[in-house]
């Protein structure tokens, strides 16, 4: 398996769950398929010990849902300290796994 770094993106929803998780800068959390969500079918959570800590923005999620259910793995990386945008959002990168033939159909 390969990796691919996608640019630089954020953890959205991060208000919402503040109590639960207090990012450093560098840690890694999983990304999840979220597709019991009820605002977005092809949601993606990440979670830290098995409890949803943001989402992955809209624009990027279909993708990355779909590149997970094809066997894909994702890590989100955390790059920067918390800030407002839209809500609390944490500057991350998104780190793809998997085949060259899948990564090349993964790219933004």
């Amino acid at each position: 398996m390969s990796n691919f770094e996608i640019a630089e993106s954020v953890v959205r929803g991060h208000h919402i769950y503040k109590d639960v998780w207090s990012p450093i800068v560098g840690e890694e959390v999983e990304v999840c398929r979220e597709p019991e969500n009820p605002h977005d079918r092809h949601a993606v959570a990440l979670k830290k010990a098995e409890e949803v800590v943001g989402h992955v923005p809209r624009e990027l999620s279909r993708i990355m849902f779909k590149f997970m259910a094809c066997g894909g793995h994702i890590t989100c990386r955390v790059t920067g300290r918390r800030k407002l945008g839209n809500g609390l959002e944490i500057p991350c990168v998104y780190i793809l796994c998997g085949t060259k033939t899948l990564l090349a159909k993964a790219k933004i």
